[in-house]
């Protein structure tokens, strides 16, 4: 097999799909996957809370009340875990061998833990990587040729172990070099960023003529840009324009699909996707006192564990008189149950799944239905502190759990959604679990929505997928590893890289001692800028950049290109569109046409309805209802 491997591209690839036999194109996780079920090696299946819990557990232990981490971890310890175990993937990744032989404080008290966390199978990427690179000295891959996309500078510590255990040759996309005319602006513009690349200072400030090859579009409305940019894409030959939005890509799409272009797939992942939002609304009801709010979200929720024509009749009756239990409440349960039996609604087991069918059954269903209401809106409420026992929310959990599972089976076209949401009851169940092994028996509100949020990983819109002959689409300059046409760079703003690292000197030398090679500021400054040129050297006839205002500050690349080059085609969109300036905005090649302006109507105190028109009342009104 051939592999070509480049460092960013796990998510979006701009590559135009081909037909071929016996080639991959993977980023670090699609390798790593792959090298792992080639030498048999077990894969990282648990939710990323799980090991979150199990590293959680490990601190603990090893707690004895002198560690660094102890104020700290007391608080807010999921906090304190994923910091924590941040630093120990990032030094596993950079080769750390998991001890050291003479370090300072934090670092021994790291090591300590370490100690414990390896006995309990906390596996990160660097760990794994580790174990492949073992398994290589015994046993062979599939892998015949692996061809880099990226320097081996680039690559972390483990990672160059890794590939050099294989064997590689370097693919020339590793090292881009213009591709544009030399005497256009975007010619001008790559031989000035391959001098940057050989740190050569330039002679003199150039000048370009304007042709329109080279393009800073900038706007205060990324709405108004995208816009922009998708109707500058009509017409243009998908296969051989890319388009890069490292940011907020689902804006950029969503202006593709209003002009008409087919969608490139930018994911918008969010932990607040309705099946998601179940989880947490039904714990939030743990706590005293009862928040009204909260119990009227979960009622009006588009899916909860009770029967949507109950819900809405208790939600008329909290908002009449808030709280549970009152007499608009009782009232609004016997008349859904008296409603459920006459119109013959489906039975409880399809909400609940502990009712009946079948003739005769009402009444056991109208049963399991109150002890529903009673066990998911009515249950004993806890102070936020100490807590609630682990045991009351374990079970609401698992009972919810069981209700998507079954929910699952019903709604095929949300059948993936449902199974994300179950496997957050699932890995919060472990993360209870995990704590009730080293005797805990309470959970404080804090600690539960650090685990909450730690368990609802952010999730994409099932509908924003890439379609049909949609422009090549990339989010990280880095994976614009092809030659193009034309290349447009949406949301080219400021940039702020953290670079500084966490520990002090004595232990960074500790560090390296032990074989974690961190590469220094300057290193990541010189990564960073060479993914930041690879598209402008990959486009080979126009190369436009849509930037935003930021307070005045720009994009690191623009920031190095404005020494050496001036008078390259800028448009202020915003100002060209308010002041008119024209009927075409020649640079992206649009027409603007004028629209006349209309007046808003004038208002009426008075209306006067047709004669046989009828306004019957209703029970309740909205704001817009008029």
């Amino acid at each position: 097999m051939r592999v070509h491997f480049g460092l960013h591209l796990d998510g979006l690839d701009p590559a135009v799909p081909k037909t071929s036999l016996g080639e991959a194109r993977v980023g670090p996780l699609g390798l790593l996957e792959m090298l792992e079920t080639d030498l048999g090696l077990p894969p990282a299946s648990r939710h990323p809370a799980d090991e979150l819990a199990r590293y959680r557990s490990c601190l603990a232990e090893a707690d004895d009340f002198a560690r660094f981490y102890h104020a700290s971890f007391s608080v807010d310890p999921v906090n304190v875990a994923r910091t924590l175990m941040g630093w120990r993937a990032a030094w596993y990744e950079s080769g750390w061998s998991g001890a050291f032989s003479q370090a300072p404080a934090r670092l021994a008290d790291m090591a300590a833990v370490e100690a414990l966390a390896r006995k309990r199978g906390c596996r990160c990427i660097g760990q794994r990587l580790q174990e492949v690179e073992v398994a290589l000295r015994e046993r062979r891959t599939q892998i015949e040729e692996l061809l880099l996309l990226d320097l081996p500078d680039e690559l972390p510590a483990a990672w160059q172990r890794v590939v050099d255990r294989i064997g590689y040759k370097l693919h020339p996309a590793a090292q881009p070099v213009p591709a544009a005319d030399a005497g256009t602006d975007l010619g001008k513009v790559q031989a000035q960023l391959a001098l940057a690349e050989a740190d050569a200072a330039p002679l003199a400030k150039e000048s370009l003529a304007g042709d329109g090859t080279f393009v800073v579009l900038w706007g205060a409305s990324r709405d108004l840009t995208a816009q922009a940019v998708a109707e500058h894409l009509r017409g243009a030959d998908p296969a051989r324009t890319a388009l890069l939005a490292p940011e907020h890509g689902v804006a950029l799409d969503n202006a593709l699909e209003r002009a008409g272009l087919p969608r490139c797939g930018f994911a918008h992942r969010s932990r607040l996707r309705p099946v998601a939002q179940v989880l947490r609304l039904v714990l939030a009801l743990l706590w005293k006192p009862l928040d009204a709010r909260l119990l009227l979200q979960l009622l009006l929720h588009p899916i909860a564990p009770l029967p949507w024509r109950l819900r809405r009749a208790l939600a008329e009756a909290v908002a009449a008189q808030p709280g549970t239990g009152g007499e608009r409440w009782q009232a609004a349960i016997d008349q859904a149950l008296a409603a459920q039996d006459a119109a013959t609604l489906p039975p409880a087991s399809v909400e609940l799944g502990d009712g009946e069918a079948g003739p005769g059954a009402a009444r056991k269903n109208a049963a399991a239905l109150r002890r529903a209401i009673a066990f998911w809106l009515q249950a004993p409420r806890f102070p936020t502190h100490p807590g609630a026992p682990l045991a009351a929310v374990s079970e609401r959990t698992r009972r919810l759990g069981d209700w998507l599972r079954r929910r699952s089976r019903a709604q095929v076209g949300d059948a993936l959604a449902y199974r994300e949401a179950l496997s957050q009851c699932r890995a919060l169940e472990n993360a209870l679990r995990e704590l009730a092994n080293r005797g805990q028996l309470a959970i404080s509100r804090l600690e539960l929505d650090r685990l909450l949020s730690e368990v609802a990983l952010p999730q994409p819109h099932p509908q924003h997928v890439q379609q049909a002959a949609s422009a090549r689409a990339a989010a990280h300059p880095g994976a614009v590893i092809d030659r193009f046409d034309e290349v447009v760079w949406w949301g080219l703003g400021a940039q702020r890289p953290h670079l500084a690292l966490p520990w002090s000197a004595a232990e960074l030398e500790a560090l390296e001692a032990a074989g974690a090679q961190r590469p220094d500021a300057q290193t990541q400054l010189r990564i960073l800028l060479r993914s930041w040129r690879r598209p402008v050297l990959n486009c080979a006839r126009r190369f436009v950049l849509a930037t935003h205002s930021e307070a005045g500050l720009s994009h690191p690349l623009l920031s190095h290109l404005r020494p050496r080059l001036q008078g390259w085609k800028e448009v202020a969109l915003d100002e060209h569109l308010l002041n008119g300036r024209g009927l075409r905005l020649d640079a992206l090649r649009l027409r603007t046409p004028v629209l006349t302006v209309r007046p808003l109507p004038s208002p009426r105190r008075w209306w006067q309805l047709p004669a046989g028109a009828k306004v019957q009342p209703r029970a309740w009104e909205s704001y817009t209802s008029l």
